[in-house]
């Protein structure tokens, strides 16, 4: 993983907004408390994510995932758009980890699309073929051709 955000980038992006205070992100004050509140347990989370990708502790890291989906979610209706590719880049290695390969394809997918929309066009390109070797696993071949297509057209354009 390397674009991983840390602790005080999330802070500052959780707290650039004013969340809750009229700033037009569209979320209550319940889900912007929330939302902080998800800010800090994140780096719990993600640790136990970290040791399940490690091979260690499998039920925490599921019930971590949880918790990342529930961020994720916030994450989206705040548009945080880089709160959200962070964290479907790290659900899509946690599916991976746990070989639940539609995870994988949507999370990967997700975080292409988002990547591809910022300019960065090769990590977009890993995150398509991530997808598809994921739909391929999933004897999806007519969906991992078309994501490994994608994936070369980006390749391609470079």
């Amino acid at each position: 993983m390397d674009d991983l955000l840390s602790q005080d980038e999330i802070n500052a992006l959780l707290s650039g907004g004013a969340l809750g205070e009229d700033s037009g992100s569209g979320l209550s004050m319940e889900d912007s408390q929330l939302l902080d509140e998800v800010a800090s347990i994140f780096s719990n989370a993600e640790n136990s994510v970290f040791g399940m990708l490690s091979g260690k502790d499998v039920d925490t890291a599921l019930e971590s995932a949880e918790v990342l989906e529930a961020a994720l979610s916030l994450a989206q209706r705040a548009g945080a758009e880089s709160i959200a590719l962070y964290l479907h880049r790290l659900l899509a290695q946690t599916g991976m980890a746990m070989g639940e390969e539609e995870s994988v394809a949507e999370h990967s997918l997700a975080a292409a699309r988002i990547l591809k929309d910022q300019g960065r066009r090769a990590l977009a390109g890993e995150y398509l073929s991530h997808a598809a070797m994921a739909a391929s696993n999933l004897k999806d071949n007519v969906r991992a051709a078309a994501l490994f297509r994608q994936a070369a057209d980006l390749e391609d354009a470079r």
